[in-house]
């Protein structure tokens, strides 16, 4: 559905104040986190804050269209604005991604909700350009880590780099590999693989015959692979909610004991402390950058945003234009960031955080819903089917990809 240009503005003000105000709450949140002044840091700790900046005197050439207002500027707070020609570009058209999560093709009618476009506060990013991009990585390896969340935004990466622009290299180019505990796409014009390393937790489950535990005091077992990437894009949190997780009863393994119980923030923590500690042991950050994307949230409960009734994100076709602060600060999703946040602050090596979670908070309309193949007894009515964790691709993975094109080196 075309939307006229009042129509649209109002709607771009609307989103814009709710998205802005909620930043600054959420910056002051990861802040007091860090302990640090975000606008004060230099180039060397770019990565180290919870928000990543992007400093105006950057040389590298990519950023040389980055327009910088006021001598620095965090590209995750911002606003979400609506933009008819942000259509970067069509599932049918990308043979990489898995139909999955193609909502259109799954049924979808609505295609507004890939046509919002994130605008930084403080700056103009430029906009995706895919050779850019794949000169940058020639000859390099890009590594997603982490779970199905991941495995969307590895697909979407491949689709940008490979259909976005009117690159379209075909599929005689592009070629596919699974090895060492990665799966990859070759794109061989320019020798670069961006490939999926599957690790839900980052540190190792254990499965016995009779038992399942999970170490957090162990890296998980792909690590040896993700030493000789170039580009590692690690993510945790989703499978921290599954059931076992969540008791935490007699599932927690250190040095061989398995805890009665655990709290999963706990556990969560310690986790990301032993991948902390793996980072700053075993990666060379002069061959490799390290980026960490934080929590994708998801949208299951409606009262977030006032809805009475039906199924959380189910027929939801616009994001939330004002997110209340108490509702941010009691989120479990917020309270991974922070976690997540004091951990990277304290490593020795630089992460980059690619902090893409309340901005993402207000995408209600962009889940997958029940237009997914994930479960082949739903119907379009049937709103307790409606997934609301994963995201429809072509989709808001696909925003994320683009901020993280602007602080690859």
């Amino acid at each position: 559905m075309a939307m006229g240009i009042n129509e649209s503005s109002e709607k771009d003000d609307i989103v814009k104040v709710g998205a802005i105000v909620l930043a600054f709450f959420c910056s002051a949140l990861l802040l007091w986190a860090s302990g640090s002044p975000i606008w004060l840091v230099d180039n060397q700790s770019l990565g180290s804050l919870p928000f990543s900046i992007v400093e105006n005197n950057k040389s590298n050439d990519h950023s040389e269209n980055l327009t910088i207002s006021q001598g620095y500027c965090d590209i995750f707070v911002g606003s979400w604005v609506y933009d008819e020609s942000y259509d970067l570009y069509s599932g049918n058209q990308c043979p990489y991604s898995s139909p999955v999560f193609d909502c259109q093709k799954n049924g979808r009618k609505d295609s507004e909700y890939k046509k919002w476009r994130w605008q930084p506060l403080d700056c103009d990013i430029p906009r995706f350009n895919a050779s850019d991009l794949l000169n940058r990585l020639r000859g390099k390896r890009l590594v997603y880590v982490g779970d199905s969340i991941s495995h969307s935004q590895w697909e979407s990466m491949v689709c940008l780099l490979t259909q976005s622009d009117g690159h379209g290299k075909g599929q005689s180019s592009v070629t596919t590999f699974h090895q060492g505990g990665t799966s990859g796409y070759l794109l061989k014009e320019y020798n670069c693989s961006i490939e999926l390393s599957w690790s839900p937790f980052l540190v190792r489950q254990h499965n016995a015959p009779d038992k399942e535990t999970l170490q957090i005091d162990t890296i998980d077992d792909p690590a040896s692979v993700w030493k000789t990437a170039d580009i590692l894009v690690f993510s945790t949190g989703h499978w921290w909610t599954h059931p076992l997780p969540l008791a935490g009863k007699d599932y927690y393994e250190e040095g061989g004991f398995v805890h009665p119980h655990m709290e999963e923030s706990v556990a969560f923590e310690k986790a990301l402390r032993t991948w902390a500690r793996w980072v700053d042991t075993n990666i060379d950050p002069l061959h490799t950058q390290v980026f960490f994307r934080t929590y994708s949230p998801v949208h299951f409960n409606g009262k977030m945003w006032g809805k009475k009734e039906g199924g959380g994100c189910f027929k939801e076709t616009e994001p939330i234009a004002k997110l209340e602060e108490e509702q941010v600060k009691i989120n479990p999703d917020m309270k991974r960031v922070l976690t997540m946040g004091n951990v990277t602050q304290e490593m020795k090596s630089k992460v980059k955080v690619v902090n893409i979670t309340w901005m993402s908070m207000h995408r209600k309309d962009a889940h997958s819903s029940v237009y997914n193949k994930r479960d082949e007894n739903r119907t379009e009515s049937d709103y307790s089917k409606a997934d609301c964790s994963h995201w429809c691709l072509p989709g808001l993975p696909d925003v994320w990809n683009h901020l993280l094109s602007v602080l690859i080196i």
